[in-house]
């Protein structure tokens, strides 16, 4: 009747691992809808700031990139 312990704590930290990596996704999937929305406020504003753009811009290809790491950690279409 008793499982393996390691066995019991290989699951337990496989479980903890998914879970961490779920929310990491649904983080990063909320942080770059902020960041598009922040780009976009940004763009359509009457004076650009060039600097801001790119820093922006930056911010979502970072947060893309992550999101598509993520995405196949998790087994997701990115």
């Amino acid at each position: 009747m008793n499982a393996d312990p390691h066995s019991r704590w290989r699951a337990a930290l496989s479980a903890a691992a998914r879970q961490t990596l779920a929310a990491r996704w649904h983080n990063t999937v909320h942080s770059l809808r902020v960041a598009r929305l922040q780009y976009r406020a940004l763009y359509a504003a009457d004076e650009a700031d060039i600097g801001a753009l790119r820093k922006a811009a930056q911010r979502i290809h970072d947060l893309e990139q992550l999101r598509s790491v993520l995405a196949g950690e998790l087994g997701r279409p990115a």
